[in-house]
């Protein structure tokens, strides 16, 4: 066995921007809630951004299973456990990451995953979105899609080995990555300016540590 190293470039920069006039600003000065509650949409904003060019990167994964003109079947969510295990995942390690349709069009119409009548135990807990075969769902419709050109978006199991990334250190950032600041007067007229940025990085680390899963729904 022989160490690989592996080369992430901080690449992407994207920033989330608000404008309030002077006005405005006199009567939200005293507000701390209220403009904290600016920063905290924009903040979200360029967590999603972060979130939809992370799991993009996932595309690049190469084990995959089932095609885009089959629906999801228990064989297929069996077949994807078993390629993480052929490539030594460990399962504590997994997570589903499935779109909205997928999970409730495919998944939970399957009584498999819920009905504890017909097994003992349900293999998704409780019926709701918590655990398939004993690994964490994330239901999200950030996901690649199959192509540029499709609609359907590629669902995920995938080691928290597989992908990696690194935050930029922005002058006057913050732990988390994310840079806010006020410009009065922007432009030369009566309002102030507030930027959240962001810079970071995504890589492919382990392209095995992942499948990628196909289906009709998704």
């Amino acid at each position: 066995m022989q160490d690989t190293s592996t080369t992430l470039l901080i690449d992407k920069w994207y920033a989330s921007r608000t404008r309030i006039t002077d006005f405005q600003l006199a009567q939200v000065a005293a507000s701390y809630k209220l403009k904290d509650a600016y920063a905290r949409a924009m903040a979200q904003d360029l967590g999603e951004i972060f979130d939809k060019g992370l799991l993009a990167e996932s595309s690049n994964l190469s084990p995959s299973v089932n095609d885009t003109t089959s629906a999801l079947c228990a064989t297929d969510l069996q077949g994807a456990i078993r390629l993480t295990e052929s490539y030594y995942c460990p399962k504590e390690d997994l997570i589903w990451f499935l779109t909205p349709k997928a999970y409730w069009n495919e998944i939970m119409l399957n009584d498999k995953y819920s009905d504890k009548s017909k097994f003992g135990a349900s293999i998704l807990k409780d019926g709701i979105q918590d655990l398939l075969y004993g690994i964490p769902v994330k239901i999200t419709d950030q996901l690649p899609l199959y192509t540029a050109t499709s609609t359907k978006r590629i669902g995920l199991l995938t080691a928290s080995n597989a992908l990696c990334y690194a935050f930029g250190n922005l002058p006057g950032g913050t732990a988390s990555g994310v840079r806010m600041t006020e410009v009065p007067n922007a432009g030369g007229e009566m309002r102030t300016e507030i930027t959240a940025d962001i810079a970071y990085g995504v890589k492919i680390m382990n392209s095995y540590h992942g499948v990628k899963i196909y289906s009709t729904g998704s």
